[in-house]
């Protein structure tokens, strides 16, 4: 028995290795070398982390809107959020063109519809900081996680007012609202725009135990229904994203978001699965010469 629980704790040393947090990580929005139809370059739609961050998840974007209310005010009645593709604009960032396509709606706005950028990441991300290197006006946002069981369905072809009563209520079912965000700067360095319970200390983003995860995360110009608070206005906000910054959720649960994430650095299943194997062979192989001593103990006694 000690021999089995030596291998167990092995077993049990080796995953826990896995739980180590992983250095923050900035994904930087680059252009994809095509035009769309009206001459603007596209935006990527899949991205790997800049040099010096092996390991830490892949990500793809893309564009969704909705059709806001009279007066700007809310979304409209029945509005369903549609697909549209981004556009890249050096060296500022991603914009949309849902509304028009000269400045300043060609940014990410909130004028007519309200447009937002979905992130899919590879594993479970705790969002820190936003860059963007634009804007006219203000540049108010939201941000919204995925918190679902299961990979989400498609957003676009979605009811708004669905989305809304979801991300809004006390029992998540899907979409979660992590925090609206007023006139956010414009700084074409570093993504210092801090969010989700973070803060900047000394350039490093420090985030506390309240901060969320998830592998899908909306970020949003800002629209009413969305909530209310200070300074926050909707029909006045362009801005283009050039980066987000953050770094893999090692908390697990629900603090990570949907469960079909890995949810920070644990091994693969595979993986995991070649180690257990390995320790299983070196225990087996331990046991069996134990064995063979004792019988040649025994043979000379």
């Amino acid at each position: 028995m000690h021999q089995i629980s030596k291998w167990v704790g092995s077993v049990a040393l080796v995953a826990g290795l896995g739980f180590a947090g992983a250095a923050n990580a900035t994904w930087t929005f680059k252009g994809s070398g095509a035009n769309d139809t009206n001459g603007d370059p596209l935006a990527k739609t899949s991205y790997t982390p800049d040099a010096g961050f092996t390991g830490d998840p892949s990500l793809n974007i893309s564009g969704v809107y909705a059709r806001n209310g009279s007066g700007n005010v809310g979304f409209a009645s029945g509005a369903s959020w549609a697909s549209k593709a981004l556009t890249y604009y050096d060296p500022n960032g991603l914009g949309m063109s849902s509304d028009g396509n000269t400045a300043p709606n060609h940014a990410i706005d909130n004028n007519g519809n309200t447009e937002g950028i979905l992130l899919s990441f590879g594993s479970s991300v705790v969002l820190s900081s936003i860059g963007i290197g634009y804007k006219s006006g203000d540049a108010d946002i939201s941000v919204f996680r995925y918190t679902g069981a299961s990979a989400p369905a498609s957003l676009p072809g979605s009811s708004v007012g669905s989305f809304v009563t979801d991300a809004l209520g006390t029992a998540n079912s899907g979409w979660d609202l992590v925090g609206n965000y007023a006139n956010l700067a414009v700084d074409n360095t570093n993504p210092y725009n801090m969010i989700n319970g973070c803060t900047n200390a000394s350039g490093t983003a420090v985030c506390s135990s309240s901060s969320k995860g998830s592998s899908w995360w909306l970020i949003t110009a800002y629209n009413t229904a969305f909530g209310t608070g200070a300074n926050l206005t909707q029909g006045d906000d362009y801005f283009k994203v050039y980066a987000v910054a953050g770094s893999k959720c090692t908390a697990g649960g629900t603090a990570c978001g949907s469960t079909t994430t890995t949810g920070g650095n644990v091994p693969e299943p595979g993986s995991l699965a070649l180690v257990i194997a390995a320790l299983t062979g070196t225990w087996a192989a331990r046991r069996k010469s134990g064995r063979a001593a004792a019988r040649h103990a025994l043979a000379a006694a």
